[in-house]
């Protein structure tokens, strides 16, 4: 709406409906008395177009395309009172509509839950995908990161028990040690938020209600992937702090 009446409030104004692609427009205008919100009524990947909710009582009879169209393709959206089933709803309805007309059909009832349901069936494996292969990475960084941070701590026995024969406290070997593991978290965030950066225009085809390039979302999911690494650094670090001094110093 914004983009017709641009700085303006279109209630009350007077627009006449044009049937793209045939070149033909209503005879008589129509007037805006409401503006919805956008709706994502061709999927959540598909761009919203202009819509326009209109009484089928305003509908012409003849306009392009037929009147098929106006007077056939017609839902009806029924809200359930609380403690109602769906099944019992859909019966009571088939049973009033063949009371009104014997020869109208019914095609087709499903409930809003189920309507959403297969209208995110696509987007939701897409998630879960994701999600297994996230879940795959994070496990093989976690173990990365406690291998690299073990083989440090194993090939440098002898330095720190030479720190703690000369007063080193535990804390500082904690800090020496733990300096590595927070250089190898802080070049995997930075790494990983580069590619992310990099394959927006691959994860914006399945994001909604997110912005790909969304600050919190970098900044939550960084703070798990430190959380992880933080936890696979904590074994190493706490056995560097255990090593007795007079095995370390006759280490090899």
């Amino acid at each position: 709406m914004r983009g017709y009446f641009p700085n303006e409030d279109p209630i009350g104004k007077q627009i006449r409906l044009r049937y793209d692609p045939y070149p033909t427009e209503e005879d008589r205008p129509r007037q805006i008395v409401g503006v919805v919100g956008d709706v994502k009524h061709y999927g959540l990947s598909t761009e919203t177009p202009p819509f326009i909710y209109a009484s089928y009582l305003q509908q012409p009879s003849v306009y392009p395309g037929g009147s098929v169209v106006a007077h056939l393709w017609q839902d009806i959206a029924i809200r359930m009172a609380p403690g109602l089933q769906p099944a019992d709803l859909i019966k009571e309805v088939r049973q009033i509509v063949r009371e009104l007309d014997t020869d109208q059909p019914i095609p087709s009832a499903m409930t809003m839950d189920k309507i959403l349901s297969q209208s995110l069936g696509v987007p939701r494996f897409y998630m879960q995908i994701l999600f297994v292969f996230a879940a795959i990475a994070i496990f093989l960084a976690g173990m990365g990161i406690y291998g690299v941070m073990a083989y440090f701590v194993t090939q440098h026995t002898h330095d720190i028990g030479v720190r703690m024969a000369l007063g080193a406290r535990e804390k500082d070997i904690v800090r020496w040690v733990g300096t590595l593991g927070f250089k190898i978290i802080g070049i995997g965030v930075l790494a990983g938020v580069a590619l992310a950066l990099g394959l927006t225009r691959l994860l914006s085809a399945v994001l909604f209600g997110v912005k790909p390039t969304d600050p919190s979302t970098y900044m939550v999911v960084a703070a798990a992937l430190c959380a992880i690494a933080c936890l696979a650094c904590y074994a190493p670090v706490r056995r560097a702090t255990k090593v007795d001094p007079l095995v370390a110093l006759r280490y090899d």
